[in-house]
């Protein structure tokens, strides 16, 4: 009787990443029954895989352990000292044998996947990425090209990020993100129009908004909250921008009246009928 085991499992999936060893594995047979060897192995052993073709190739292997071994069927016989093999035996003579057989399957693919958080302000530090894990064998550890270990790397600015993940068995496999940077807020003057008139209230502001992340919330001093005032009189006028981060820009914007216009006729004069002055 012959019992397989896994005495060493394969370390990586062979589409991982990084050339690791995929074909590291490693059987061991028990076997149990018949009339070992007196010395030396105490059975021969005959050890083989399954080739695509669907027939077993001998391994050249014979020991009770069979290494460097990637995943596919595996089959094994044994033979004692009186030259019986594992199989079905009619009056003592062998009818067929019997090979024991096992799967040897490699670990699943260690596979990330990887989300984040954008920057929330111009030239800010607030951005998050996180690392997911499938496959491979856990537990992991997660290095992140800017020096932090753990599933969530924080704090961070605009730029790519890669994170190198390695299983228990030294499986390794990388991701890469780009932390994204939202324009500044942008508050440009289309036209400004002062007052026609000394103390006149004819003027007028008309702006437009860009960058930061719609949607925007926006107001004037004077309680305004659309980006066309008009019916304005000289004074500073602040307009006050928010995009949906909370970001905030401001604008000032100044308008004049012309100066007054002053007439001077001189000193008051008596004139008599038909006279004239100059």
């Amino acid at each position: 009787e012959a019992t397989i085991s896994v005495n060493t499992p394969i370390s990586c999936n062979a589409s991982n990443v990084f050339n690791d060893p995929f074909s590291d594995g490693a059987l061991q047979v028990v076997v149990t029954g018949g009339l070992p060897f007196s010395s030396g192995q105490p059975y021969i052993y005959y050890w083989k895989k399954e080739n695509t073709g669907g027939t077993f190739d001998d391994l050249n292997q014979n020991s009770d352990i069979a290494t460097g071994l990637s995943d596919g069927n595996y089959a094994l016989n044994v033979e004692d000292s009186r030259r019986i093999v594992i199989g079905v035996y009619e009056s003592l003579t062998l009818i067929q044998a019997t090979d024991e057989t096992f799967y040897f399957k490699e670990p699943q693919l260690l596979e990330v996947s990887l989300t984040k958080t954008d920057i929330s302000c111009d030239a800010g530090n607030d951005a998050t990425a996180t690392v997911s894990i499938i496959g491979g064998i856990a537990p992991y550890d997660i290095q992140w090209s800017n020096g932090q270990s753990t599933t969530t790397a924080t704090n961070l600015i605009a730029g790519n990020y890669v994170v190198y993940v390695t299983d228990t068995r030294g499986c390794q496999i990388t991701g890469n993100i780009t932390i994204d940077q939202p324009g500044g807020l942008m508050i440009d003057i289309i036209e400004q129009i002062n007052p026609t008139c000394f103390e006149g209230n004819d003027g007028s502001i008309e702006l437009a908004l860009s960058g930061g992340v719609t949607p925007y919330t926006y107001s004037w001093n004077k309680g305004d909250i659309t980006t066309t005032i008009d019916n304005l009189s000289e004074g500073t006028y602040t307009f006050t921008l928010m995009d949906a981060n909370g970001c905030t820009a401001f604008k000032d914007i100044v308008l004049e009246h012309p100066n007054e216009i002053i007439i001077d006729l001189g000193e008051d004069r008596t004139l008599c009928q038909e006279q004239s002055h100059f």
